[in-house]
């Protein structure tokens, strides 16, 4: 059986973390090791983690070693994984649906590379957030799945399962929030199997949202344009060089 590996990168969490742990034990049945990547966190965020892993040996606390980021986190996070583990990728404010993990570890046993939850197909929903990052994201997203056929529609969402030997053979370069859009149109150009389930998104109701409209939005833009140019690119590349 494949280890599950759930990592959570975390910046300024230490009013809501030790929650999301708990909330993650309750309702998560399947065995899972747990790791959480702190991202140069000015509170007590790391402290708290720290105190809570001391009596929990599922969890491993990992200090960004790159630039601050969570592109750069989630990195750190995904090279502690051996090469046949299967990571979920989930937020510290548990906006997202953690009752499908389990089934999007079943989706990659069966053969999938990727599994994407998708907020934008039928028994998906979004709830609350700014309007304009809500249009931004489906919208642009609805654009490269009609331009390029790549079966997902919602790529800006980070709530996703990897097979880890999937990423082992993916070049990734994003520092920001776009790592999520740049490794599923990297792995759609390689030929790696993906296939989403929907799910239930909501606006987290504590703490505050680390992702800047204008800040991250811009580094979105040069993956938008690669997706757009993904029918182009696996004519002339088969893929090859990403």
């Amino acid at each position: 059986m494949r280890d599950l590996i759930i990592i959570i990168p975390v910046y300024n969490e230490e009013k809501i973390i030790k929650n999301t742990i708990l909330e993650l034990r309750k309702r998560i049945r399947q065995e899972y090791s747990l790791v959480l990547v702190d991202d140069y966190s000015s509170d007590s965020t790391y402290r708290v983690i720290k105190q809570i892993s001391l009596d929990t040996q599922n969890i491993k606390l990992l200090s960004n070693r790159y630039k601050k980021g969570f592109g750069y986190a989630l990195r750190t996070g995904i090279e502690v994984a051996d090469s046949d583990d299967i990571i979920v990728i989930v937020m510290a404010d548990l906006c997202d649906e953690i009752e499908l993990i389990p089934q999007m570890y079943n989706k990659i046993i069966e053969g999938n590379d990727i599994v994407s939850a998708s907020r934008y197909i039928k028994g998906g929903r979004r709830e609350g957030g700014p309007i304009l990052k809500a249009l931004l994201s489906r919208y642009s997203s609805c654009l490269i799945h009609k331009i390029s056929r790549i079966p997902l529609t919602d790529l800006t969402n980070s709530f996703k399962a990897y097979h880890k030997k999937a990423l082992e053979n993916i070049s990734i370069e994003s520092t920001g929030f776009e790592i999520s859009m740049e490794i599923v149109l990297k792995a759609y150009l390689k030929g790696y199997k993906i296939v989403e389930i929907p799910t239930k998104w909501r606006e987290r109701t504590d703490g505050e949202s680390h992702f800047a409209i204008i800040r991250d939005g811009i580094k979105f833009i040069r993956w938008f344009i690669f997706g757009l140019l993904l029918p182009f690119l696996k004519i002339f590349k088969g893929g090859s060089n990403v």
